[in-house]
């Protein structure tokens, strides 16, 4: 269902039901893995991004999941997890890597 306060609308939407849109690439493509990832809006990606500049810009300093936390006002838990689906590794293996 899509609800336009406005009543208009330029651009487009396309609604996937992610678990039936899964399922068919699963069939579709025998053999590969496709993994529909989770949806992160801009300001999340920005922080992500942010935070890996700052980690890999100066090898020499360690920040801690709670600094990151607290500096770009982001909950750890959702941090990490979205840093990981990201950059494919938790944020302390990749800064060690």
């Amino acid at each position: 269902m899509a609800y336009y306060p406005l009543r208009h609308y330029h651009g487009v939407s396309i609604f996937l039901e992610v678990h039936a849109a899964q399922k068919s690439l699963d069939e579709m493509f025998h053999g590969f893995s496709i993994d529909l990832k989770p949806y992160y809006d801009k300001t999340q990606m920005e922080k992500i991004r942010a935070i890996h500049e700052q980690i890999t810009s100066n090898l020499q300093v360690r920040v801690t999941i709670e600094e990151l936390s607290k500096q770009y006002d982001m909950p750890a838990t959702s941090m990490k997890k979205c840093f990981r689906e990201i950059y494919g590794d938790s944020i302390y293996s990749y800064q060690k890597r």
